[in-house]
């Protein structure tokens, strides 16, 4: 969740997986579902507009269905999404 193109960064992590090797993932969700970082982001990118997108970075694979279509665009096999909510 913190590389600027995700696609390519799964690519290179199913490169050095060994043969049946298995990837876990953890990202976080939209910025409304993580106030502390969501105010920060809103906070930031007020100030510094040209920057919303890498501000944003962290929520770009909130989504399930994007975050499958780029495992399973990278070859991954046997995607499976579970969706986990931690309250800290």
């Amino acid at each position: 969740m913190f590389f600027p193109d995700a696609a390519r960064s799964l690519d290179e992590w199913r490169r050095v997986l060994r043969r049946g090797g298995r990837l876990a993932v953890c990202v976080w969700s939209t910025p409304e579902r993580v106030p502390l970082f969501g105010i920060l982001m809103d906070a930031l990118s007020r100030h510094f507009p040209d920057e919303r997108d890498v501000l944003y970075q962290p929520s770009a694979l909130a989504d399930a269905e994007t975050l499958e279509r780029l495992l399973i665009g990278s070859a991954f096999r046997q995607v499976r999404i579970i969706r986990e909510i931690r309250e800290h």
